[in-house]
């Protein structure tokens, strides 16, 4: 997963919520032998953020796609054609275009973030990603990660 993300807050209280949207590169390889995917989205954000002392920040954020364009590739996970290239065969036969009927999908973090400077922090977190694609072979997949990490606010 690679993923950049813009939020603008929509209120500041006890608990800061915000709002935006973010553009992901994700490339996923199911256990169940149907293919590699592949996936460049767009995608809404919902997020909370709490500060849990001087230090400490608690945030969630809620992300699902608005569209994506989705490569799968067949189960023996190569492209070839007689005719055509690797790149175009790939774009010809397994990309699409999909919107949030054909790539079902909601993806769950949770971080707590420790802050080392006004700019820079260390973390910790879960994401949680369900994961439903109907069309060509259907793929269906629930993703686990427990992540380390480093932040730097701009």
């Amino acid at each position: 997963n690679f993923q950049v993300s813009y939020l603008r807050q929509l209120y500041a209280g006890k608990t800061t919520w915000l709002t935006g949207a973010s553009l992901k590169e994700m490339l996923v390889y199911t256990d169940n032998n149907i293919g590699l995917l592949n996936s460049l989205g767009l995608y809404a954000n919902i997020a909370a953020k709490k500060e849990t002392g001087t230090k400490g920040t608690l945030s969630a954020n809620l992300a699902f796609p608005l569209m994506a364009l989705n490569s799968r590739l067949p189960w023996h996970n190569t492209v070839s054609s007689p005719i055509d290239s690797e790149t175009k065969t790939l774009f010809k036969k397994g990309t699409r275009l999909v919107g949030p009927v054909k790539f079902r999908m909601f993806q769950l973090n949770i971080h707590y973030d420790m802050h080392l400077s006004q700019r820079w922090s260390l973390g910790a977190g879960y994401s949680f990603t369900w994961l439903n694609i109907p069309y060509y072979q259907p793929l269906k997949s629930c993703l686990n990660a427990i992540q380390l990490q480093t932040l730097y606010n701009f």
